[in-house]
């Protein structure tokens, strides 16, 4: 590890412990690429609420979008917890009576599975389909044992298992949608599955290619000569010195909104967040599938939002022209931002989701 490599990983360790420290005990002010307010010290691995009627966020967040996508006490999905390993996995279901298929709705890194519920549960279950919203360990409702690191590849097999069990329930076709870096998530589960009809996303991010670090890392150059040393650091005890995630990603893009993105901001449990040095070890260098599971690759659609400013379209192109071409379906949706809020955007959305599905979930 050379002299850079030993400076990076040394700055992020001592910002890590900083940013970890509650606010009321620190000398100094913090900079406000942190985003810690008075009343937020550092999150549990645990939540504290126990449904999300009990959170704020999700609540606040909700006011941003037109009227007729907002949960209430009336279109609230059923919460339940799921046990997987040391975890309890919070779900949010709207079943459905005579569903044409399911669909599995996984988030990225600065949401959680309750603004997945917003955007596409609710609108998908009104068309038919039984919807599962998940909340990935670290996120959201999720239970997780303190004791027990959560990497990357925890996610994929935690989704490849909920796969599983639901397609054991009955017989009904299994698709994946994941936002930003879930979809990614759900190739990495769906293409390992055989149970997976079809897998959708808003990207699809190899973050082995620099190009595609630039787009989505914070200080990627920075990373760059990190990252050697952060794989060396990740076998000693700095792997659990948490950062914030606006630190490292470029999480101010998430949604094209100065207010909602301040609510997602706010929110420990979505962009909020801090994870381990050893999760982003675990994510920046996850091995990608093998051949063998590309060449059995399931339909794929990739949803490309038009005004995306985190994860533009050209960052996808190195991991899609891998992929059988037959397979692959690219949809562009005009006035949508990375999460999308805007009224048009959501609609275009879900119409391609339902076209992709209805396509595919026949024998």
């Amino acid at each position: 590890m050379n002299i850079l490599q030993i400076f990076f990983t040394a700055f992020f360790t001592v910002v890590g412990v900083i940013a970890s420290a509650p606010l009321y005990a620190m000398a100094i002010p913090l900079p406000h690429t942190f985003f810690i307010t008075n009343h937020l010290t550092k999150p549990p691995l645990t939540p504290s609420y126990q449904h999300y009627n009990e959170q704020p966020y999700w609540q606040a967040f909700q006011k941003f979008l037109p009227l007729s996508y907002q949960l209430d006490a009336r279109n609230r999905p059923i919460e339940y917890f799921w046990s997987w390993r040391q975890h309890q996995i919070h779900v949010d279901h709207f079943p459905v009576v005579e569903a044409k298929a399911k669909l599995i709705l996984v988030h990225g890194l600065s949401t959680h599975g309750r603004h997945m519920s917003i955007i596409l549960g609710k609108p998908m279950a009104e068309a038919g389909y039984e919807v599962f919203s998940l909340d990935l360990p670290l996120y959201g409702l999720t239970r997780t044992d303190n004791n027990h690191e959560v990497l990357y590849e925890h996610w994929v097999k935690m989704l490849n298992d909920f796969i599983v069990q639901e397609a054991r329930k009955d017989t009904l076709p299994i698709f994946i949608y994941g936002l930003s870096a879930g979809g990614m998530l759900a190739y990495h589960a769906g293409s390992q599955n055989p149970y997976v009809k079809g897998v959708m996303g808003s990207s699809f991010l190899d973050l082995s290619r620099p190009e595609v670090r630039e787009h989505t890392i914070r200080f990627y150059r920075f990373i760059d000569h990190l990252m050697p040393g952060l794989k060396l650091s990740s076998d000693t005890p700095i792997r659990h010195v948490r950062l914030p995630l606006s630190l490292v990603a470029k999480v101010r893009y998430t949604v094209n909104h100065p207010e909602a993105m301040n609510t997602l901001l706010l929110d420990p449990s979505s962009a909020g967040n801090r994870l381990s040095l050893g999760f982003f070890d675990s994510f920046i260098h996850y091995q990608p599938i093998s051949k063998q599971q590309k060449q059995n690759q399931p339909p794929l659609l990739l949803t490309l939002f038009e005004n995306d400013s985190w994860t533009p379209s050209k960052v996808n192109d190195v991991f899609i022209r891998s992929l059988k071409p037959s397979q692959v379906h690219v949809v562009n949706i005009p006035h949508a931002g990375h999460l999308p809020i805007e009224p048009q955007g959501l609609q275009q959305l879900h119409k391609s989701v339902i076209q992709f599905i209805e396509q595919y979930r026949s024998p």
